[in-house]
């Protein structure tokens, strides 16, 4: 059984691989069962099997695999208070991208005719996003009254407005990453209790200043 799995895990890899390299080349179209067994040397049946049957399912499947990538850099980082903690999170959200651009690009891209893709924001959220949250609240650095589930939702539709805006060429790299630490700070400022409220402020306006030097 063990064998079997490792098999498997080893095959998944390899359409994992494969699909990421296509995706880099050539964009989401490029997202073709034949290509795909070709470029990762596998059976078609065999790419059905490990990523799924249609695009779609490949795409998400990509998107899951990158959650992964992230929430591991994240869980291997030292441990911080919740507020440095919640900014950590966001900014291995943007060096993941930002570190392969034609992957991720296109994966952004993607989003409005695969609605599927969306799931990136959702799993952050439910998976990292709320654990940060929750321990900011019991820490006394947000307000007990604060509704985190919305919190998530808004921190993450920020995020996603930056990230589309990098993938279109509006952002760079650094305008990304200033755009949802913006969206971050802004709303973490509407929950925060008086504890945080002057840090939080504090670097608010450094990165307004930074924005500023951008032309954002």
């Amino acid at each position: 059984m063990a064998i079997a799995q490792q098999a498997r895990a080893e095959r998944r890899e390899r359409a994992l691989a494969a699909a990421r390299s296509l995706v880099s080349e050539d964009g989401v179209a490029a997202l073709s069962m034949r290509k795909l067994a070709e470029r990762a040397g596998l059976a078609v049946n065999t790419v059905y099997s490990v990523l799924g049957p249609s695009r779609d399912a490949i795409l998400e499947t990509l998107v899951d695999d990158g959650i992964g990538r992230l929430l591991a850099r994240f869980e291997a980082a030292p441990e911080a208070p919740p507020l440095e903690a919640a900014r950590r999170l966001l900014e291995h959200a943007v060096e993941l991208p930002t570190s392969d651009p034609t992957l991720f690009r296109s994966v952004f891209l993607a989003e409005r005719s695969h609605p599927g893709v969306r799931r990136w924001g959702g799993r952050l959220a439910i998976e990292a996003g709320l654990r940060v949250l929750r321990s900011a609240r019991r820490g006394g650095w947000l307000r007990r009254d604060a509704q985190l589930e919305l919190l998530a939702e808004e921190i993450l539709r920020g995020y996603r407005a930056a990230a589309h805006a990098w993938a279109g060429g509006e952002l760079d790299d650094a305008g990304f990453r200033d755009r949802a630490l913006y969206s971050l700070h802004v709303c973490l400022l509407a929950a925060a209790s008086e504890k945080s409220r002057f840090a939080l402020t504090s670097e608010l306006r450094r990165i307004e200043r930074r924005l500023r030097r951008q032309g954002g």
